[in-house]
């Protein structure tokens, strides 16, 4: 009778494509499935990639493969191939490459984590685990298998966090001080390797738990130096630095129960927030980003009044300034930068409105035309801010700016027109009808109008034509007269 770990090898190596690789190799070629697609294998999640070792040059190898799955290869460096292949129309990649090291066993130990080295001779099929990584893997805890491999690469320091994100695994104690005393070396990494570790944290439903890793773990003050702010005495602004973590995980609570609190739109703000700007990152990820920066402000701007009250004036302005050095330094995109910054510039904007009992039409169509689509990250950024805010004192207050934050939303989705007013003139009609030369006082004028339509006091072009005329005691002309008749 077979064992589990024959019956879990039987499937893996039935697996397409190895079963066809394993149709087209003789069998004195050692090939070696490794890494990642054995961990996630054993760990019941689909197998996206394939990562194939050879002791040999592997080019003929490789152009045998590609040529059986109808696929292309191409050379990366130096004895390093990747075959892209379809499968049920999907893109698929199989990496091929020759040991570093002279022997199997050698290869396996220069890897990362104890869990990601795992091999499997694809002609002799049985389970390789040098380093205990099946062990690990049910025991789910990430080991590091020499902490050397954190100097060779220190981008392993941020994937360490990642893969604990990605997994729900547990970092092991002795990984952990390796990680906060070689926390330096990540200043080496380059900005883009750093980036995308980090919106790959960003993704994850529970990330102000692996964020908080990265500050306890000494990772954080040397990936954004920023928020050494939140480190220094001088400012003494740690309970920022919580409230800002806080808000974070409001927010993925809000995530997380958005039927709740938005029943009618819940599944138009998921929509949006899947959407991708220029730089690839989706607005989810560059919301979260946004909320964990958003009071970034608040220590440089920092006061204490006669009462023994603090405050922090303009600390929006001072966020968005040093919100934009962060993400040009992250290597956002200049689409990405904007959207995110302009979130934390306005993020206290719909508080402010929330308490306002003479709230014009007009402000808030302002207030839209400068934020437009972005209207939907910085509802949400605030709702989370204000919840992890107000005490239970202020719940009224709560309870207004959630009431007003579905208000926004209803306007934005539905297309209400305090947010979409209609344009019944343009420019060319004020020169048309009214013979006016082309200056400053169209703006005036044209905006005039969409505030009469805001206000309900115009429905259609004629009667735009008139509001205007007697607006500005305007001199009809002919055409004027023509269109009223």
């Amino acid at each position: 009778m077979e064992n589990r770990q024959e019956v879990l090898i039987k499937k893996l190596i039935n697996l397409h494509p190895l079963n066809t690789i394993k149709n087209i190799i003789s069998p004195k070629e050692k090939i070696y499935l490794v890494g990642g697609s054995i961990r996630d294998f054993l760990l019941g999640k689909r197998i996206k990639d394939f990562d194939l070792i050879t002791n040999k040059n592997p080019f003929s190898i490789v152009k045998r493969i590609a040529k059986s799955l109808n696929g292309k290869f191409f050379k990366f460096k130096d004895f390093n191939y990747r075959i892209i292949y379809k499968e049920n129309h999907i893109v698929k990649n199989i990496d091929f490459s020759r040991f570093i090291e002279n022997t199997l066993l050698k290869n396996l130990n220069t890897r990362d984590f104890t869990i990601n080295a795992l091999a499997l001779e694809v002609n002799n099929p049985c389970f390789i685990d040098p380093c205990n990584g099946i062990k690990d893997l049910t025991q789910k805890t990430l080991r590091v298998i020499n902490s050397s491999s954190f100097v060779k690469d220190p981008l392993r320091l941020l994937r360490a966090i990642r893969l604990s994100a990605q997994l729900k695994f547990k970092i092991e104690d002795k990984t952990r001080e390796s990680i906060t005393k070689l926390a330096p070396l990540i200043k080496e990494v380059s900005r883009e390797g750093i980036l995308n570790e980090l919106c790959l944290i960003l993704k994850n439903k529970k990330s102000f738990y692996f964020l908080k890793q990265l500050y306890e773990l000494d990772l954080l003050i040397y990936i954004i130096p920023e928020f050494a702010f939140f480190y220094d005495s001088l400012f003494n602004s740690q309970e920022i630095w919580l409230h800002s973590l806080n808000s974070l995980k409001e927010l993925e609570n809000i995530l997380e129960n958005l039927s709740w609190y938005f029943p009618e739109y819940h599944k138009k703000i998921k929509q949006y927030l899947r959407k991708k700007q220029v730089g690839n990152r989706n607005n989810l990820v560059l919301l979260k980003l946004a909320i964990f920066l958003h009071d970034i402000g608040k220590p440089l701007t920092k006061s204490l009044d006669k009462k023994g009250k603090f405050h922090y004036t303009s600390h929006q302005e001072v966020g968005k300034t040093l919100a934009h050095i962060i993400c040009k330094h992250l290597s956002l995109s200049n689409q990405e930068i904007e959207c995110l910054t302009q979130t934390i510039k306005h993020h206290m904007q719909i508080g402010y409105f929330s308490n306002c009992n003479n709230l014009s039409s007009k402000a808030l169509w302002r207030f839209y035309k400068k934020i437009g689509s972005n209207l939907v990250n910085i509802v949400l950024l605030s709702l989370a801010d204000s919840k992890e805010t107000y005490s239970q004192e202020q719940k009224l207050d709560l309870k207004k700016h959630q009431g007003f934050s579905r208000d926004l939303l209803q306007k934005y989705f539905e297309k209400d027109k305090d947010f979409y007013p209609k344009t019944f003139i343009n420019g060319n009609d004020l020169i048309k009808y009214f013979n006016l030369s082309p200056g400053p006082i169209f703006k005036t004028i044209l905006n005039e109008a969409i505030f009469a339509h805001i206000d309900g006091k115009i429905k259609n072009k004629k009667e735009a034509l008139k509001y205007i005329e007697l607006k500005y005691n305007l001199q009809q002309s002919s055409i004027l007269a023509k269109a009223k008749e």
